[in-house]
């Protein structure tokens, strides 16, 4: 057996775990050059053992430090001078948080393009995932654009333009290996709209929305787009979870969902998640079309949690019919609450034949004692699990009593 023990005095890669995360602080001192000079020596010794590299760009003290005009450029320059001793990556993080592109003119296709060309990044033959957060617009279309048609999985939510802008600038970039797109929608609904004009090949798509912003029959509508392909959809609400801020006053958005219109066309889904959703279901039709699917997980708010101080009277008429899914909806849920064998009454084991897997995490309020302020209560969560042989059994033993 070969040994594979380090030969004495050998040079020990430093970098734990085969990453390295790089953060650039504007007018700090990641710009000295002693500090550059000492990091790329380090990367030219151990860089072709690294997988992973995550590079930060922070802008601190902005009336001290102001950006320059060339800033992107200076950023684009920086970042293709650290993957040139990376031959070997496979995950690249890009984080710029804060700063915003100055000049709009380096932005535009025809000098991306011309900068590719003079000055690209290096090939990167093993890189297959990448994640961006609110880079600036210059470095995030050149990285898809270099290495779009290498990506397997791409996580990014965009600063500075808005979503909308960006998808329709990196839509005809090619990306044919990509199969997951996580994805942060956080400003309106036209953004989420954009995605329509991707052509992806996507096989798991997840997004991120903030509350309030986007309507849950939207999503449905976009993510049908990808109906040859798709199998994995996750759906979740940004902010906290359902509690005191989010559900629990006056003007915060809550969804009632009773759209009975909007289908969700994704004949090939297999698993579905929707997430910390403030949403009060009157229907989940929405998965008659789903006929594949085979794990259901599904986060919602009861009446409870919406009756709270001056709401009480006008979340109560305006949730009548919550969880009830009766009158004449094809999926019907039987009970006001999930019981342990509250769902095994449900025919979605027949409407969906493949389903083996439900969980049901259900939010209600808990009322705590004396006024709002000094104790407004608990938001209870109950997850209840369901199995398809948990339904066979149940039908069994139902079969059984009703013939004696």
């Amino acid at each position: 057996m070969a040994s594979t023990s380090v030969p004495l005095g050998a040079p020990i890669n430093p970098f734990f775990g085969r990453k390295i995360n790089v953060s650039n602080f504007i007018g700090n001192q990641i710009n000295n050059s002693e500090f550059q000079t000492a990091l790329k020596t380090l990367l030219a010794r151990f860089g072709s053992e690294i997988w992973c590299f995550q590079f930060s760009q922070f802008h601190r003290q902005p009336a001290q430090n102001p950006i320059p005009d060339n800033q992107p450029l200076l950023t684009y320059n920086l970042l293709r001078s650290y993957l040139e001793y990376l031959p070997n990556l496979k995950l690249l993080k890009v984080t710029g948080y804060v700063l915003r592109d100055r000049n709009p003119d380096p932005c535009t296709s025809t000098y991306i393009d011309r900068l590719l060309r003079e000055e690209p990044f290096p090939k990167l033959g093993n890189l297959t995932h990448l994640t961006m957060y609110h880079p600036n617009e210059l470095l995030a279309k050149a990285i898809l654009l270099q290495y779009g048609n290498k990506i397997q999985e791409l996580c990014f939510s965009v600063g500075g333009p808005s979503l909308a802008q960006f998808l329709e600038f990196v839509s005809p970039t090619q990306m044919d290996k990509l199969a997951d797109l996580w994805i942060r929608i956080v400003e309106k609904e036209e953004d989420i709209l954009a995605m329509r004009s991707l052509q992806w090949p996507l096989k798991c798509l997840k997004i991120y929305y903030t509350v309030g912003s986007v309507r849950l029959e939207m999503v449905f509508q976009v993510a049908s787009h990808f109906g040859d392909t798709l199998t994995a959809l996750l759906i979740t609400v940004e902010g906290d979870d359902v509690g005191e801020d989010l559900v629990m006053t006056a003007t915060t958005p809550m969804q009632i969902y009773s759209n009975k219109d909007v289908m969700l066309n994704l004949p090939r889904l297999t698993y579905l998640s929707i997430e910390s959703v403030p949403i009060c279901f009157k229907t989940i039709d929405f998965l008659l079309p789903c006929g594949a699917l085979q794990n259901l997980r599904l986060d919602m708010v009861s009446p409870s949690a919406l009756t709270i101080g001056k709401r009480v009277r006008i979340a109560a008429k305006s949730t009548a019919g919550c969880f009830g899914f009766r009158g004449e909806n094809v999926i019907k849920f039987r009970g006001n609450s999930f019981s342990s064998t509250s769902m095994y009454k449900s025919n979605i084991w027949e409407v969906l034949p493949e389903l083996s897997y439900l969980r049901c995490s259900v939010s209600s309020f808990k009322r705590g004692n004396g006024n709002r302020n000094n104790n407004p209560g608990l938001v209870v969560k109950k997850l209840k699990v369901y199995t398809r042989n948990g339904y066979e059994l149940f039908e069994r033993k139902s079969s059984k009593r009703n013939s004696n």
